[in-house]
Parts: structure tokens; C-alpha cells; sequence
């Protein structure tokens, strides 16, 4: 099982991460941090940051549905947990998400909900695929999600599907 725990500032990976696995968090994080001891001995003191988000990847071999479901059936009702991708639930505060991300943009920056395109894959995504008429889910994204999507994107994320349709929408 990996984890990576993410703050306000950065995410932690545990140091003895192997830099195979490091390299794939750094896909989806800008800052990482390697830390001695990462579970169970990190907090938000420990680092100086705000924790926001906890991601617990778990090994090809077992049963990731049933695993998942072990870890959301423990968790308080204030933390919710959602899949996005490769074997992975991220866990955070209930009530924060993409769309309160989004929403907190729009109020900024005077932004209309269909002015807005949303691209996604997985489960973290649905909800704000689903604000906007411009919500589109990857060509390469499980059947059972693209179903709940109107929009599907024109080519998968190997081939330039969010550029491809940003383009076609324009």
C-alpha cells in the first residue's frame, strides 16, 4: 500500500518510496516532499502545513473494490473517499471537492457555469462533470462512467482528448 498526503503547500511521500512510484505521484502532484515515517507519525505540525487530502493506493493483488470498501465503511462521517484511478481512494473532507474548487473560481472571477468545460476519468470527477453542459469525460474512461456523462471527449488522454476537444468546442 502507498500514501501520499497532501497539504496546502505540498504532498508527502514516505522517503522509502521506490523512485519508480515516486515519479508517477510527481505526474499528478507539483511538490512533493520525501519524509522519514510517513505513516503514522505525520501531522500537520510536523510539517508545517495544513493537510487536506490523504491518497492510499493499494497493490495490484487484491481486491481493490472490497478494499475500498473496507476503508470508507471506517471512516468518519466528516471524511469522504472517492476512486481516481489506479487502485487509489483520496480521502478528505466531506463537502470538498472539485466543484467547491470550481464554484470558489466562479465567485472570484465573475465565471458562469456554461462558460465552463470540465475533463475527467473517474469517480473524483463526476460531480463537476456533471455542473456544466461542457463536462466531458476521457475516451478512455470505464463505460460505467462515461454512461453518466453527456459529453465524451473526442480522443483519450494518450492522445490529446482535453486539447482535441477544447479545440472542436472553440
Amino acid at each position: 500500500m502507498q500514501q501520499t498526503i497532501s497539504g496546502l503547500r505540498r504532498t508527502y511521500v514516505d522517503a522509502t518510496t521506490p523512485k519508480e512510484v515516486v515519479d508517477v505521484v510527481k505526474r499528478y502532484y507539483s511538490e512533493i516532499e520525501l519524509v522519514p515515517d510517513l505513516p503514522p507519525h505525520l501531522s500537520s505540525e510536523r510539517v508545517h502545513d495544513a493537510i487536506t487530502k490523504v491518497g492510499v493506493t493499494f497493490g495490484m493483488g487484491g481486491n481493490f473494490v472490497h478494499q475500498a470498501q473496507t476503508l470508507r465503511a471506517a471512516l468518519p462521517k466528516t471524511v469522504a473517499s472517492q476512486n481516481s484511478g489506479f487502485q487509489t481512494e483520496l480521502i478528505g473532507n466531506a463537502g470538498i471537492d472539485k466543484v467547491t474548487g470550481i464554484k470558489q473560481l466562479q465567485e472570484r472571477y465573475g465565471i458562469a457555469t456554461d462558460e465552463i468545460a470540465t475533463f475527467g476519468d473517474n469517480e473524483n470527477d463526476l460531480a463537476m462533470l456533471k455542473m456544466t453542459p461542457y463536462g466531458f469525460a476521457m475516451q478512455n474512461a470505464a463505460p460505467e462512467f462515461k454512461q453518466q456523462v453527456k459529453n465524451v471527449t473526442v480522443a483519450d488522454n494518450n492522445h490529446n482528448g482535453v486539447l482535441k476537444t477544447i479545440e472542436a468546442i472553440l
